[in-house]
């Protein structure tokens, strides 16, 4: 069954396969750079949550000595 400008689903469907393949690439590598960067922030704010407990710990220590 032919279809607009005299070309069937099937031969459109093959003719777009090309552009198809780098397009879901492009997708899920953006997925995976949006989950990397919340990972990188997640674990930013726990090193900021850490240093803010050693320096409490160490001003504790001082003026315990």
């Amino acid at each position: 069954m032919t279809g607009l400008f005299g070309i069937s689903a099937a031969g459109l469907f093959l003719a777009l396969l090309p552009l198809l393949i780098p397009v879901l690439l492009l997708i899920v590598m953006t997925g995976l750079l949006i989950l990397q960067q919340r990972n990188q922030q997640r674990l930013i704010q726990q090193n900021d949550e850490i240093i803010r407990l050693l320096v409490r710990q160490d001003r504790k220590t001082r003026e315990d000595i």
